[in-house]
């Protein structure tokens, strides 16, 4: 019975090092795994806040065209007025000897 008895718990011993040498492996694993989640939060975080600000930028750019649309329309009208305006005011102020402003 010794001899058995022996054997018996050299192979328990066996097994409890090898679970305690997966047990240790499986926490490093997990340490690995806490830090890279950690590290992916950072970047959800950062391009999160990027995306606000693509946003903002996209209204800046859409109110800019706006503005540069308006902008077009008021030169177009102002070159307008100065070609059919101007040619009467020439005509006019021709009229009295005076030069006609450029």
């Amino acid at each position: 019975h010794s001899l058995r008895q022996n054997q018996e718990l050299v192979q328990r011993l066996q097994q409890m090092h090898d679970e305690m040498i997966r047990a240790k492996a499986l926490r490093v694993r997990h340490g690995e795994l806490q830090e890279a989640h950690a590290q992916q939060n950072q970047r959800i975080r950062k391009m999160e806040l990027l995306c606000a600000q693509v946003g903002k930028f996209k209204d800046t750019v859409r109110s800019q065209e706006g503005v540069i649309a308006r902008l077009e329309k008021l030169l177009e009208k102002a070159v307008q007025e100065r070609r059919t305006g101007g040619r009467e005011r020439d005509d006019e102020e021709d009229g009295d000897g005076e030069a006609a402003p450029s």
